[in-house]
């Protein structure tokens, strides 16, 4: 006789509570890799040899975007930079027309303190931090470029011989460039009115934009100078004339 025997087996489930910690990302994140308090990123933009930031800066093979930050908020600066990984650059206003916002993929070289945990700039790029708010944050991001052209007035001197008269032109800064001939006054004795005019506009049209008369101590040389500013004014070309009154003998009377 086959007799079944029937096993009862009795399992124990043991249940064992593991506590998980869960920590964020920004928990995770080396304090050295963000700004310090008040600080916050601005963008990536634009450096050159003439640099964005002027103001104090150091290079650190160790530097982070907090060690950075940290050092121009000491030294007074309200604008830091990182760049290339290991320069630090502070100043408190965009300068050279630097700085311009470019994408912040150009700026992903790690910092030399943190690895691939922080960003600091890249080549001739800067990640740039401010601690400023507000319209003085667009102020300082956006500064105003003030472009000028300046000009000095040299007056011909008074013709000691008889008559007298003080015109005057304009002479352009650097921020213009002119073709200039020079013309011996010396050689005008029998000019006219009408002589200037006639070589004013025949000059005008081969390109030279004005007249330098250098003049001599002769009592006539200041009439044919007056005839040549009345012609130039006249002659509606903007033919320019200036008389280099410095290198000059003063005009005497005979």
């Amino acid at each position: 006789m086959y007799q079944s025997t029937s096993a009862t087996t009795t399992t124990t489930s043991t249940s064992t509570a593991t506590t998980s910690t869960s920590t964020s990302a920004a928990a995770n994140t080396p304090a050295s890799t963000s700004p310090p308090t008040g600080w916050t990123y601005v963008q990536c933009g634009t450096d050159a040899e003439q640099r964005a930031l002027n103001g104090a800066n150091y290079l650190d093979q160790a530097l982070t975007i907090n060690k950075c930050l940290t050092f121009c908020s000491s030294k007074g600066f309200s604008i830091g930079g990182v760049q290339v990984g290991v320069e630090c650059w502070c100043g408190n206003s965009l300068m050279n027309n630097q700085g311009k916002k470019v994408a912040d993929s150009e700026c992903s070289t790690p910092c030399g303190g943190d690895g691939v945990k922080g960003k600091c700039g890249g080549d001739w790029r800067i990640s740039f931090f401010s601690s400023l708010t507000g319209a003085a944050l667009t102020s300082a991001f956006n500064p105003v470029v003030v472009t000028s052209t300046t000009s000095s007035t040299t007056p011909v001197p008074t013709n000691t011989g008889g008559g007298s008269f003080t015109p005057s032109i304009p002479i352009p800064g650097s921020g213009t460039k002119y073709v200039w001939a020079h013309f011996i006054v010396g050689n005008a004795y029998p000019y006219t009115y009408d002589t200037w005019m006639n070589d004013i506009r025949l000059a005008s049209a081969s390109g030279i934009d004005g007249f330098v008369l250098n003049f001599g101590p002769d009592y006539w040389q200041p009439d044919r100078i007056k005839d040549a500013y009345n012609a130039a004014a006249a002659s509606g070309t903007g033919f320019k004339v200036c008389s280099p009154i410095k290198s000059q003998t003063s005009l005497t009377t005979r």
